[in-house]
C-alpha cells in the first residue's frame, strides 16, 4: 500500500485523481489539501471516502515532511514551485 498526498484537492484535476485513487485498492489517501476547504472532512467532498482525512492548509515545507509515497501536485505552476523545492530537498 502506497501513502498519498494530494495538495490542490479542491480543483478538477484534484478531485478526479481523489476519485480514481479512492477506486484503487494500492493508496491510501493520507492529506488532502486546499486552504478554501481546510477543516472539511474528505468524505463532505468526494463521495466513498471513509476515515478520518481532514482538507488541511500545509505549506511547502510541512508537506515534504508527511513522508507520503507519493505527492502529487495538482496546482498551478508558479504556486507549485516552492513545494517542488521543497520535496526535492527532503521530501518522499
Amino acid at each position: 500500500m502506497k501513502t498519498v498526498a494530494v495538495v490542490g484537492a479542491r480543483g478538477y484535476t484534484g478531485r478526479e485523481l481523489l476519485n480514481l485513487l479512492r477506486d484503487h485498492e494500492g493508496f491510501d489517501v493520507i492529506y488532502v489539501g486546499s486552504r478554501a476547504l481546510a477543516g472539511t472532512q474528505l468524505s463532505e467532498y468526494v463521495e466513498g471516502y471513509e476515515g478520518s482525512v481532514t482538507f488541511g492548509s500545509k505549506g511547502h515545507e510541512e508537506v515534504a515532511g508527511l513522508g507520503a509515497d507519493v505527492c502529487v501536485l495538482a496546482l498551478p505552476n508558479k504556486v507549485s514551485a516552492p513545494f517542488v523545492h521543497a520535496l526535492n530537498e527532503g521530501g518522499p
